[in-house]
C-alpha cells in the first residue's frame, strides 16, 4: 500500500450528488462540512447527518432473496423468544447511531446462530472508536489506509452502515462489551482504547448483505440473519412517544435503527393523526435512546416527569415509512472459529465508491503469503468480494506461484475448470472454495473472478479509494501490482494512472444511478476482494530424480514430484544438450542420440525460484524376450542380446516401486545369469549400457517382473 490519492468531493459535488450514507449525502449546493446538531428527539441530539441509499442493481428481473414462494408470519416479535438481546441501549448525546443499529443486529445474528442468548452485550465504543482509529491489520497490507475525523471528534463524527459494514470485515472487532463502557445511568460514554485492540475479536463479519427496501425482503432477511440495520429520518413531530408508533412520508435519514421483527395488522390509527400511513402494518424496530424519555410539564430545569419511550425503547414503523434506507444484515461466526488470516487491501471504510463494469469483466487480487513461519505453509480455504448487484454468476481461479503482479494468471491455475457459482445478494459475499489450495511460504498468489449478471447489465464492483468528503478524509494507500481489472485480452493496474480508463470508479447519484466520479480527482483503488487462509506446520517438499536412462529413440517423462500433492507449480523444463535428448513444456524427454544431458526443472517454490536437475544418459534399447525364473535359493534372468550394448545391469527389490539394489553386472556376450538369493518374493528388473570412454550411457528400464524364490 503506498500511493495516496485525494478525490475532493467538494469539487466533484458541484457536478453530481454523493449520497452513500452519513455526512456524505450532500445537496450540491452546500458545500462538504462538518456534522452539526440540528435539534433533539426524545432527548436525544439530531444532526445533520443523511443517510442515503446502498442502491442495489438488481441482477435479475426479481430480487434473487425474495423469489422463495415464502410465506411468512403475520406477525413476529422476537422479543417473545428470547431472539433479541434483552437491553435497550441509550447512545447518550453522541453521535454514534450507526454503531449501536450495527451492533443490534449483530446481536440478533449471535442469537439466531446459537453463540448467544438475549443477555448478549456487544461493545458499541470498540466499534465507533476505531472505524477513525484504524490500525494496520495484522497481515500488514491496510498499512496507511484511514477514517480521519476532520473536524469533530470520533464520536461525534458520524457514519454509514455500509462503511461500518466495511470496517468490521477488516475483522476489526466484534468484541463484547467491557462493564466501563456504560455509566451507572447506562448512557453511552465514548472512551479511547489502546491501539492493539484494533483487530481483538470474540466475533467476526463473514458476510454483509445490502437490500433495496421491499417488505418480503427485509421480513426474508430478518428470518436468514436475525435482525437488520437500517437508515431513517427521525423527526418527534412524526413520532407517538407514548406508544412508538412512527411514520415518515419522505425520502431522507438521519438516524440509524435497528429492525428485528414486524406485526401485519399493527393499526394505522396508531399513527399520528396528522400523519398517518394508509394501511396497517408496522416493523418492530429497536432504536438506541433508552427505554424512557424526560417530558417537559414546566418552564423549570426540573420540571418533567420520566416516561416510557414508546414500548420499553421500541418504535413501531409503518411499512409506508419512504425514510427506510441503508438496510444490512450481517453473517457472524465465532473469531476462534474461522479463520488465521485475512488477506486485504480495503482498509478504509469509505462507502459507495464501484467499478460499474460490463457482464463477464475479470477481477483480480495479488497477495503473497506471507502469515506462516518461514518455509511453512498456508491453505487457502475462501475468498470474500464485495457487490452492490443481486444475483451475480461467478467464475472464480486461484493462480499460485505468480511471476508478474502485473499478469495474476502468469502463475500455475490450481483448480481444472474454474469454480461457478451465483452471488444471490448484495454485500460482502463470503465463497468457500470447493477444493483448498496450498500456499507456499512467501509466493504470490492471486485470486481471479469474472461476474456476469444473468440479464446482461453491468455489475457494481465495490472498491476502496481516497475521498476527502471535508468533515471526513478516507485516505485509501493504494500500490501497483495489487487489484487489477482486465478489459478485453489486456490487464490494467488499478492502483496506476494509465489504467484509470479501464477502471473507472462510479457513485450513485440520489436516485441511485451510476454516475461517473471524476476522473480528475480519482485514479487509485483496490477491488474490495479478500483471501482467508490458515496457517499450518506443514513444508512443501519438491523432488526430480537425480539420474535417469533413455533408449535411444524413445521416450520418457519426468516428474517433479511435491509434497503436498495439492501444491501446483507451473515448471519450466530445459535440456542442456539438444542433440541428445529434447524436453517438452510437460517434462516428456525425447532421446534422440547418445550421449548424456542434463534435463532442469524450474518453477517458483515460495519467493524464489528454485531449479532441480536430472542427468539423463541416452543408451541402448530396451531389452527384448526378457524373463525371470526362481528356483530354490536362486534367481535366474534371461533376455535377448542388444548388439548395441557393452553390457547390462540386473537389480532387485522387495519392493515393487522403489529400494532396488544392483544384482549383478553382466558383459555383452551374456544373455542368461542365474544369482543366488534368499528365500522370498522379490521384484527384478534390468537394462542395457554403452560405454562412451569410461562413462556407461544407460537405456531404459525394462518391466519389473515378480519372483517367488524358494
Amino acid at each position: 500500500m503506498r500511493k495516496k490519492n485525494g478525490f475532493n468531493v467538494s469539487h466533484w459535488i458541484k457536478k453530481s450528488m454523493l449520497f452513500v450514507g452519513i455526512g456524505l449525502c450532500m445537496a450540491a449546493s452546500i458545500p462538504a462540512k462538518a456534522a452539526e446538531q440540528v435539534g433533539t428527539v426524545a432527548g436525544h441530539p439530531i444532526f445533520d447527518n443523511e443517510f442515503g441509499g446502498v442502491y442495489i442493481e438488481e441482477g435479475g428481473s426479481t430480487s434473487g432473496l425474495t423469489k422463495r414462494s415464502a410465506s411468512f408470519a403475520a406477525k413476529y416479535d422476537p422479543r417473545l423468544t428470547g431472539g433479541v438481546s434483552s437491553r435497550v441501549e441509550d447512545q447518550g448525546q453522541y453521535n454514534t447511531c450507526w454503531a449501536f443499529s450495527t451492533i443490534a443486529a449483530i446481536e440478533c445474528n449471535l442469537i439466531k446462530k446459537g453463540y448467544e442468548n438475549s443477555s448478549v452485550n456487544l461493545s458499541e465504543n470498540h466499534l465507533a472508536y476505531f472505524f477513525y482509529n484504524r490500525q494496520t491489520d495484522p497481515v500488514g497490507y491496510t498499512a496507511g489506509d484511514k477514517n480521519k475525523n476532520t473536524y469533530n471528534t470520533w464520536s461525534q463524527n458520524g457514519g454509514s452502515i455500509e462503511g461500518t459494514a466495511l470496517a468490521l470485515t477488516t475483522w476489526s472487532g466484534v468484541v463484547k462489551e467491557s462493564a466501563s463502557e456504560d455509566d451507572k445511568d447506562g448512557a453511552y460514554v465514548p472512551r479511547s482504547l489502546p491501539a492493539t485492540d484494533c483487530y481483538k475479536s470474540d466475533y467476526r463479519v463473514m458476510g454483509s448483505y445490502f437490500y433495496n427496501y421491499d417488505v418480503n425482503t427485509v421480513k426474508q432477511a430478518i428470518m436468514d440473519y436475525g435482525a437488520v440495520s437500517c437508515g431513517i429520518y427521525m423527526d418527534e413531530n412524526y413520532w407517538n412517544l407514548d406508544n412508538g408508533a412512527y411514520f415518515y412520508p419522505n425520502k431522507a435519514g438521519n438516524h440509524a435503527v435497528t429492525i428485528v421483527g414486524w406485526d401485519d395488522s399493527y393499526s394505522r390509527y396508531n399513527f399520528k393523526s396528522s400523519c398517518r400511513p394508509s394501511r396497517d402494518g408496522a416493523w418492530i424496530v429497536k432504536n438506541s435512546y433508552g427505554t424512557t424519555y424526560k417530558e417537559k410539564i414546566g418552564p423549570g430545569e426540573n420540571d418533567y416527569v420520566i416516561k416510557t419511550l414508546g414500548d420499553n425503547g421500541y418504535m413501531y414503523v409503518s411499512y409506508e415509512d419512504a425514510s427506510l434506507c441503508e438496510i444490512a444484515a450481517f453473517d457472524m461466526v465465532k473469531a476462534s472459529e474461522s479463520y488465521d488470516n485475512n488477506y486485504q487491501y480495503d482498509g478504509t471504510g469509505v462507502p459507495g465508491f464501484y467499478y460499474y463494469r460490463p457482464s463477464g469483466t475479470t477481477y483480480a487480487n495479488v497477495f503473497k503469503a506471507k502469515m506462516a513461519k518461514s518455509g511453512y505453509n498456508e491453505i487457502l480455504r475462501a475468498v470474500g468480494v464485495d457487490v452492490m448487484t443481486s444475483n451475480v454468476q461467478y467464475s472464480l481461479q486461484i493462480y499460485t506461484g505468480v511471476t508478474s503482479s502485473s499478469n495474476p494468471t502468469s502463475g500455475n491455475a490450481v483448480f481444472k475448470t474454474p469454480q461457478t457459482g451465483t452471488i444471490t445478494k448484495a454485500g460482502y459475499n463470503h465463497i468457500t472454495l470447493n477444493a483448498p489450495v496450498t500456499l507456499i511460504s512467501g509466493e504470490k498468489y492471486a485470486v481471479v473472478i469474472t461476474l456476469k449478471s444473468p440479464n446482461g447489465g453491468n455489475v457494481k464492483v465495490v472498491c476502496d479509494c481516497s475521498v476527502n468528503a471535508g468533515w471526513v478524509w478516507f485516505e485509501a494507500s493504494v500500490g501497483t501490482g495489487q487489484s487489477l481489472i482486465k478489459s478485453g485480452k489486456k490487464w490494467y493496474d488499478a492502483g496506476k494512472v494509465s489504467g484509470a480508463s479501464k477502471a473507472t470508479i462510479w457513485v450513485d447519484d440520489k436516485n441511485g444511478k451510476p454516475v461517473q466520479a471524476d476522473p480528475e480527482h480519482i485514479y487509485y483503488s483496490n477491488i474490495r476482494m479478500k483471501a482467508y487462509t490458515d496457517t499450518t506446520n506443514q513444508k512443501t517438499t519438491y523432488k526430480l530424480s537425480k539420474s535417469l536412462g533413455v533408449s535411444k529413440g524413445s521416450s520418457n517423462t519426468l516428474s517433479l514430484t511435491i509434497t503436498p500433492s495439492s501444491v501446483k507449480r507451473k515448471v519450466t523444463w530445459s535440456s542442456s544438450n539438444k542433440n541428445v535428448a529434447t524436453v517438452s513444456s510437460s517434462g516428456k524427454i525425447k532421446a534422440k542420440s547418445y550421449g548424456t544431458t542434463t534435463i532442469k526443472a524450474k518453477f517458483v517454490a515460495g519467493s524464489k525460484t528454485k531449479t532441480l536437475s536430472c542427468k539423463v544418459t541416452v543408451g541402448p534399447s530396451k531389452l527384448k524376450s526378457y524373463k525371470v525364473s526362481a528356483g530354490k535359493g536362486k534367481v535366474t534372468v534371461r533376455w535377448k542380446k542388444n548388439s548395441a550394448a557393452n553390457g547390462y545391469e540386473i537389480y532387485y527389490s522387495k519392493k515393487e516401486d522403489s529400494g532396488f539394489k544392483k544384482l549383478t553386472t553382466a558383459k555383452a556376450s551374456k544373455t542368461k545369469v542365474t544369482k543366488k538369493l534368499k528365500s522370498g518374493t522379490y521384484y527384478v528388473k534390468m537394462r542395457a549400457y554403452k560405454l562412451q570412454g569410461k562413462k556407461k550411457l544407460y537405456g531404459s528400464y525394462t518391466v519389473t517382473k515378480k519372483v517367488t524364490v524358494r
